[in-house]
């Protein structure tokens, strides 16, 4: 008891020499170390965070690293800024630093241990929030406002700008791995030409994809839109399905004429944009001219010899979504559907992020009728993938905008673009 007492009374005596007034701060390294530490919140959610999320889903942005630059700039002004903070002698300031610090410290215990309930966005996402998830997240706020209030600068802000300057050199790690080469399989489409020449005896090959669209719907959708002397020289398949619910394993499946059994899903994803069909036709002497939503995904073949993507019209959607999904994950769990619904007000005026992504199928399919004329008549083999009739439902169909349609609608619409296509290819 007495060892007792005697530790206690010494570490109230150690306690003492803590800063509590505004000139106990008159040490530098020790106004430098709050700097580097109220800079971790901001190095987290505008460089760490982005870094990360960019990292995991390069080939949904498209490889865009550019869309990290802001970040990256934010970053280094919010350190310039507190430096410049961290040379008062203001007691109020010094602590709102301290505060900063535990707010980083928030901000990455709720990053690694909430899950987002968030789900593809694909214009059906729903984001949702766990009413048990905000309470462990305000519990653990709690504790460490009560961190922030009681213990003394001196105790934390040396080690923590040292925690904080380990963080810094692996995020200069990441940052490496941004600017490296993509995978082959995942880099951009590059101009290849047919192994021996474009075969001009060869007939042109129109592989023209509607996403989402139901066989079964097709006997009703043309009754309305499609003459019987369009149909002609056609074959209907009504019981054909895709093997796969979702386009990133259906179209290998059907590019390679294969399915997923074993292995790497990634290796038999990229055999549809390195090899399956598209590299069989080029090595006996067809080129490939490939239109699709966007040049990073498995319906863009990367030895096209001609390559249109939608996503070249929009470049700043791509931003627009890392802006949204960076947000709404650095969000606290209670506030994350305000957050997603302030953000998708401002860049879109309250629509659905995936919205304006569906709407360009449509000039998708002018840029491929506009090419046509220009197009060989023989040799050539033609990709076209269309995100339609797939959600979210902005098309009525007679293919104008709306606000919300259905899939019939949809369907009506990209049944009118088969015709147009049809009738257009007739004519030529």
């Amino acid at each position: 008891r007495m060892a007792f007492k005697s530790l206690r009374s010494a570490s109230k005596k150690q306690i003492s020499v803590f800063p509590t007034s505004e000139g106990d701060y008159d040490d530098a390294s020790l106004r430098w170390a709050g700097a580097i530490c109220a800079w971790f919140p901001f190095l987290f959610v505008l460089s760490f965070l982005p870094t990360e999320l960019y990292l995991s889903n390069a080939l949904n942005f498209e490889f865009r690293h550019d869309i990290l630059y802001p970040y990256f700039g934010l970053t280094l002004i919010s350190l310039v800024v507190l430096i410049l903070a961290s040379r008062s002698h203001l007691k109020l300031v010094q602590k709102s630093l301290d505060g900063l610090f535990f707010l980083g410290v928030f901000a990455v215990i709720s990053f690694a241990s909430i899950p987002i309930q968030w789900s593809e966005l694909n214009g059906h996402d729903e984001l949702r929030e766990a009413f048990s998830w905000g309470v462990v997240q305000g519990l653990i706020l709690l504790v460490l406002a009560l961190c922030w209030v009681h213990i003394p600068s001196t105790l934390f802000r040396k080690p923590g700008a040292i925690f904080v300057a380990i963080v810094c050199a692996s995020q200069l790690v990441s940052v490496v791995q941004v600017f490296g080469a993509p995978p082959e399989h995942e880099a951009l489409p590059v101009s290849r030409a047919p192994a021996s020449g474009s075969d001009t005896s060869r007939p042109n090959i129109y592989h023209i994809v509607f996403d989402a669209y139901s066989g079964r719907s097709f006997p009703e959708m043309a009754d309305i839109v499609m003459p019987d002397e369009d149909l002609r020289d056609f074959t209907y398949f009504p019981r054909a399905m895709a093997h796969y619910p979702f386009t990133d394993l259906s179209v290998p499946s059907f590019l390679t004429g294969k399915t997923y059994k074993s292995g790497s899903l990634k290796a038999f994803q990229a055999e549809a944009k390195t090899g399956g069909l598209s590299e069989l036709l080029r090595q006996v002497g067809y080129k490939t001219a490939s239109y699709s939503p966007n040049r990073t995904r498995f319906w863009s073949h990367s030895n096209a010899s001609q390559v249109y993507a939608t996503s070249d019209e929009f470049h700043g959607q791509v931003g627009k979504i890392f802006m949204l999904v960076s947000a709404v994950r650095a969000a606290p769990e209670p506030l994350r559907q305000e957050v997603h619904a302030t953000i998708s007000g401002l860049l879109w005026g309250g629509e659905n992020a995936y919205s304006h992504y569906k709407r360009l199928s449509v000039p998708l399919v002018d840029r491929f009728l506009e090419d046509e004329p220009l197009r060989a008549d023989r040799g050539q083999y033609t990709y076209v993938h269309l995100i339609l009739p797939h959600g979210p439902y902005v098309r009525s169909g007679d293919c104008s905008i709306e606000k919300e349609t259905s899939y019939l609608d949809q369907a009506e619409c990209a049944t009118r673009l088969m015709l147009r296509i049809v009738k257009t290819l007739k004519a030529l």
